[in-house]
């Protein structure tokens, strides 16, 4: 297993860079938005929009006319919730306190239960900081905000059960507001959700009815059905093409009733992909060394066990004693298998903001997803190509593509090294709101960073000024 040689290139990395950033100084800018939007596509690739395989006019559009970068820097693990919540919040795993995609509990062990809640959330969120100061927040399918406060929401909430669209849409009735949900229903051409398509097209146009009837302040748009693409076809299958350039279509018509002039308009990817043939399935290999006991296929007690996000899984271990056992186990597996786990200890996952109360963390090698199965073969071939994420963000294939234009932002200005947690101190400083953060405004970042912060993961690179004089 890899284990100590990341972490040691990481703050290698962030001393060389950090020591050269010192005393350079850029420019700020000068012109505030009046309205500020994040558009979040999920499973958004920086080569949707740098590569001419793609047809994806409006993001290639957003990178001539502003700031872009070509892989922003997630934290770990690279999933959908967690990400969700750094954007939103500026913070890391460790901070907001939505670590996975779904909640594990040390006593009673995995739920299927997602972090819906903002309540999960243990710092405040960028529309907390708008709706405190007065200003209007409109938020539309976006990840851990089920029972946020804002003036116009239709939170992101699903079946654990698999993917069910009339249960979801039942579970999204229940979420919203029924007069606001009477409102949307009339004006959106989607009248029967059967798809993430149909989905993303009903959050697209409730989203464009409410900017043009009361133009929030802040408006947040999640696009989910990129992400479901790439997981059941693979990352660079033609239905992927085609999903690109569906949800390009569905940006361009939300960038239709938005004022460039008056508007900041930030779209951000929350994690990138990487295609996967096989699966491996560490709780069965768990269950095998006598760590995890099943009754009729379900988990009833455990010692070690691992709660899987995509190519991730933090470890988590009852008796710390049993460390050194577990290490060893798993070396075993990586001989009997051919396969080459990266592991993280409790040391490196603090360094990382990522999983306190694990005591282990691994990400597969590519090629492969950590499975749930809790018995059987522990390596397996799936039945077709398909798509996972979670692993390491230093991983190329793990980075996601972020976009920023908007009133003083300079055109076709690439961002060399851009975090997550960026994202929301860059809305609130636009909106002119004090926000504590891990990270800095895009659009007033210098031409190197001044400071580092080891507390996150966080390369300090040099970055181009990308605000106007």
């Amino acid at each position: 297993m890899k284990t100590t040689l990341l972490i040691a290139g990481i703050t290698a990395t962030l001393l060389t860079s950090c020591s050269a950033a010192r005393s350079v100084r850029g420019t700020s800018v000068g012109t505030r938005p009046k309205n500020v939007i994040v558009i979040s596509i999920d499973g958004l690739r920086p080569e949707f929009y740098l590569d001419s395989t793609y047809s994806a006019p409006n993001l290639k559009k957003m990178k001539l006319n502003g700031a872009y970068s070509e892989g922003a820097i997630t934290v770990y693990p690279s999933s959908t919730f967690p990400n969700h919540a750094t954007l939103a919040t500026g913070t890391t795993p460790a901070k907001h306190g939505v670590v996975s995609n779904t909640l594990f509990d040390l006593e009673k062990g995995p739920s299927k239960n997602w972090y819906w809640q903002a309540s999960h959330l243990k710092v405040p969120a960028i529309w907390d900081v708008a709706k405190q100061s007065g200003k209007t927040v409109a938020i539309f399918g976006w990840p851990v905000s089920v029972g946020a406060e804002a003036d116009w929401i239709v939170p992101e909430i699903f079946s654990p059960d698999g993917i069910d669209h009339d249960k979801n849409w039942k579970l999204t009735l229940r979420e919203t507001d029924p007069i606001f949900m009477s409102e949307l229903q009339k004006i959106t051409t989607v009248k029967h959700i059967t798809s993430s398509e149909d989905y993303d097209r009903w959050m697209a146009e409730s989203a464009i009815h409410v900017i043009r009837k009361h133009q929030p302040d802040l408006t947040l748009l999640h696009f989910r059905g990129l992400d479901e693409i790439q997981h059941s076809t693979g990352p660079d299958s033609h239905a992927t093409v085609k999903a690109v350039e569906q949800v390009d279509a569905l940006l361009g018509e939300v960038l239709s009733a938005l004022d460039p002039e008056k508007t900041m308009i930030l779209v951000v990817g929350d994690h990138g992909f990487e295609r996967v043939t096989m699966e491996l399935h560490l709780n069965a290999f768990f269950q095998s060394r006598g760590w995890v006991t099943t009754r009729n296929g379900k988990i009833e007690q455990w010692r070690v066990l691992a709660h899987p996000n995509g190519n991730q899984a933090p470890i988590y271990i009852k008796d710390p004693a049993l460390l050194p056992a577990v290490l060893a186990s798993l070396k075993d597996l990586e001989k009997r298998e051919g396969i080459e786990l990266t592991a993280y200890d409790q040391k490196q996952l603090k360094a990382m903001a990522a999983f306190p109360e694990a005591l282990l963390a691994v990400d597969a090698p590519e090629g492969y997803v950590i499975g749930s199965a809790v018995a059987g073969p522990v390596v397996r071939r799936k039945n077709r190509e398909g798509g996972t994420h979670g692993a390491s963000p230093l991983r190329k294939s793990m980075k996601t593509g972020l976009l920023l234009i908007g009133p003083g932002i300079r055109p076709n200005t690439p961002l060399p090294e851009v975090h997550l947690v960026d994202v929301a101190p860059t809305l609130a400083d636009a909106l002119g709101l004090t926000l504590k953060s891990e990270g800095k405004p895009l659009h007033r970042v210098p031409a190197a960073r001044l400071e580092c912060d080891f507390e996150y993961f966080h390369p300090c690179a040099v970055v181009s000024t990308i605000a106007q004089d």
